[in-house]
């Protein structure tokens, strides 16, 4: 016995890994957008100070190390968040290791605290793996960008013949 699919299915594309609706491309999209916004706000917060006392988040290491006092730390880390934020917009790829280098030696300021944070310690490590994911997505959706620009758009696929 021969089956035959509903011809609801057959006409129906089947999603092609060039096809800017499949996943992967939906999944870059969101972390585009979160790796934008997330890093700005919080550089904003830090200079402006509105939701947290982010003075205690910073080791006392790391304090002596740079010479400079938390509150200094925080007004540049606030700067670096920023321009993060907006390098994650225009060079996405570029921006997400560049965030994911930032996260890390965050983990490394908290992993070094008196008491540390473990809670926001693990927080930033999978914010850490996001911006990996967003820079590993981005070489994925430039690649198939580049590949339709060259061989241009992707034709449906025949649907099966009907027996």
């Amino acid at each position: 016995m021969d089956y035959t699919a509903p011809s609801s299915l057959a006409t129906r594309a089947a999603p092609n890994e060039r096809d800017a609706s499949t996943g992967p491309y939906r999944a870059y999209t969101m972390l585009h957008f979160v790796y934008v916004i997330l890093p700005i706000l919080a550089g904003l917060d830090k200079i402006f100070g509105p939701t947290a006392i982010w003075d205690k988040y910073v080791s006392p290491t790391v304090s002596s190390t740079l010479g400079t006092t938390s509150h200094n730390i925080l007004l540049a880390a606030g700067i670096i968040e920023i321009v993060a934020g907006m390098i994650v917009l225009f060079r996405p790829r570029l921006g997400a290791y560049i965030i994911a280098l930032w996260l890390a030696a965050i983990i490394a300021n908290l992993a070094m605290s008196p008491s540390p944070f473990w809670d926001v310690l693990a927080r930033d490590a999978g914010l850490l793996f996001g911006a990996l994911s967003l820079g590993s997505l981005t070489a994925w959706v430039d690649r198939n960008r580049r590949l339709r620009e060259q061989e241009g758009p992707v034709p449906a696929p025949t649907p099966p013949s009907g027996r």
